[in-house]
């Protein structure tokens, strides 16, 4: 009996020592983040036909620690990721690449349909609904932060349509990474 007793006070220890590790965990996560000092949040891609060769992300991101700029995305979803912005050009909607995308500091910056966005060139697969891909964000900062794009239907994530100027435009902040 006294064996048992002192079996289950060990266990009761050694249950006790994890939680704190799990927390620690949690902990290191959020001091990295802070740290990082950006967020990004309601990553997503509109599904493309099952020809396109060119597909779109977009994002918010925040910065908490000082003035930054998205500078590199990388992924293997296709054979070329570039920062682009589309501008009203003489009365013309045009599209052209970017060399960086600036994060001021508390101010969310918004990447979506007719504005800035992460242009996918030579899709290796289309963009299926439902599906996710992986991206690797680089900051001016040297932060990166690895993120997941979910693909969405025509409607964007909420299912809900906007229009500007003719394009389609949606926004949803409701995920972090």
């Amino acid at each position: 009996m006294n064996f048992l007793l002192k079996s289950l006070a060990a266990l009761s220890v050694a249950s006790a020592a994890v939680l704190p590790l799990s927390t620690t965990a949690d902990a290191h996560d959020m001091k990295k983040e802070m740290r990082d000092g950006v967020m990004v949040s309601g990553a997503w891609a509109r599904a493309t036909a099952p020809t396109a060769k060119n597909g779109a992300a977009y994002m918010t991101i925040t910065s908490h620690h000082g003035n930054d700029a998205l500078i590199k995305v990388d992924g293997d979803v296709s054979d070329n990721i570039q920062l682009h912005i589309h501008e009203h050009v003489d009365g013309v909607m045009k599209m052209r690449e970017v060399k960086s995308i600036a994060v001021e500091e508390g101010s969310p910056t918004v990447l979506q349909p007719g504005g800035l966005h992460v242009m996918l060139l030579g899709l290796k697969a289309p963009l299926k609904e439902g599906r996710e891909f992986p991206l690797k964000l680089t900051f001016k900062s040297g932060a990166t932060k690895n993120i997941s794009v979910k693909v969405t239907g025509m409607k964007g994530p909420g299912g809900k349509m906007e229009h500007h100027d003719g394009e389609m435009h949606h926004h949803d902040a409701s995920k972090s990474y």
